[in-house]
């Protein structure tokens, strides 16, 4: 601390938290701080693989860190103006990572959504027809 009683410190948090600081005092008295809520935002990242093709698998895989014990996943189809939902699933999270597969019904523009831990990452992107 310095002579004005003013200190920082850093620390790594692997989740949200409340914390507080604490003197435990020697010749003066223990001190002790309000809590003040710390909230860790995750890293969450998402890929697709494949190309996207009316009626065919694309896989979508992702990782989080810290890891939360599911995610959801969103997949909506560009319906005019608006979107229009066409699957939405609860995926485990195993080792920080998770893998599913959408399968779009009709050609058009898509979005993936996944969301976690307060976060949400999305995906744009394009189903063509099939070649023949």
């Amino acid at each position: 601390a310095t002579a004005d009683g003013s200190w920082i410190t850093s620390v790594s948090l692997p989740y949200s938290a409340s914390l507080r600081a604490v003197f435990p005092g020697d010749s003066r008295p223990r001190m002790e701080s309000k809590a003040i809520p710390v909230k860790v935002v995750p890293s969450l990242k998402i890929a697709t693989s494949g190309r996207p093709r009316r009626r065919r698998a694309l896989r979508l895989t992702g990782t989080m860190n810290p890891p939360s014990p599911r995610v959801t996943v969103t997949f909506e189809r560009r319906a005019g103006r608006r979107w229009v939902r066409v699957q939405r699933k609860r995926i485990a999270v195993s080792d920080g990572a998770f893998s599913t597969i959408v399968r779009p019904p009709v050609a058009g523009r898509y979005r993936l959504s996944v969301s976690g831990g307060g976060i949400t990452r999305r995906r744009r992107f394009r189903a063509s027809r099939p070649r023949a």
